[in-house]
């Protein structure tokens, strides 16, 4: 790492603001390495689609998560989808989360983010800009793609009914050949077709189709990168 890299953010007092922005909820999910999961299935984004679920992690501890497609934007010629992921649980309380999802050779990659909690205001950000690179040094992993269609290293095991607390689905049930999980996909669940997915650490069920998502971003979000590079003297190096 360069010692540019290492130093960047050694200013106390900017780091004491960013962290006051993200309010104690969040701020806590980013100490203990909170990220939202990585998504597996097969992307099909339509404005208005979304999904909740249950999800278990490796210690049995239970959240609800609910992804939604609230808009579209162009990023760089190509079109981008605002994903909102809202996160709830009894220990870190809500978090809505919204990721600038772009599909390029066969993943989706998030552009940029929003995030709001703790009631505070939203922050803006790029996903290799000063503000996530500084994240990352206080424990918070950033975003990795997604396949954009799970089934490309997978096999199916077969077509199955499906009954979850949404319903009854019949879905086609994919292993990853890794062994790394299994997954259910369903045409008419958006946007990642996801019934339900299991792994080693990890599972989710589907518990409600979405069919009107809609941005739960309150206020006007503040460009978090401009605040840091604002910290460092304007400096864009």
């Amino acid at each position: 790492m360069s010692e540019f890299k290492k130093s960047r953010f050694k200013s106390p007092a900017l780091v004491a603001a960013v962290l006051s922005l993200l309010g104690a909820p969040l701020a806590a999910q980013m100490g203990m390495g909170f990220t939202p999961p990585t998504m597996s299935g097969v992307w099909n984004p339509v404005v208005g689609s979304g999904a909740t679920y249950d999800m278990l992690d490796k210690n049995n501890q239970k959240s609800s998560i609910t992804f939604g497609v609230v808009s579209k934007e162009d990023v760089n010629g190509e079109t981008g989808y605002w994903l909102q992921i809202v996160v709830s649980s009894e220990k870190t309380g809500q978090a809505v989360i919204q990721d600038l999802m772009v599909k390029q050779n066969g993943t989706v990659t998030p552009a940029k983010m929003i995030i709001q909690a703790g009631g505070r205001g939203p922050m803006e950000f790029s996903t290799n800009g000063p503000m996530m690179q500084m994240m990352q040094g206080r424990g918070m992993s950033a975003p990795t793609p997604a396949k954009s269609d799970v089934r490309e290293t997978a096999e199916k095991v077969g077509t199955e009914s499906l009954t979850t607390p949404a319903g009854t689905f019949s879905c086609d049930h994919w292993r990853n050949k890794d062994g790394s999980g299994d997954v259910w996909i369903a045409t008419n669940v958006g946007p990642w077709g996801l019934v339900k997915a299991t792994s080693p650490n990890s599972s989710l069920t589907l518990t409600k189709v979405v069919t009107d998502a809609k941005s739960l971003i309150t206020g006007t979000p503040q460009n978090m990168d401009n605040m840091m590079n604002m910290g460092r003297g304007g400096r864009n190096d």
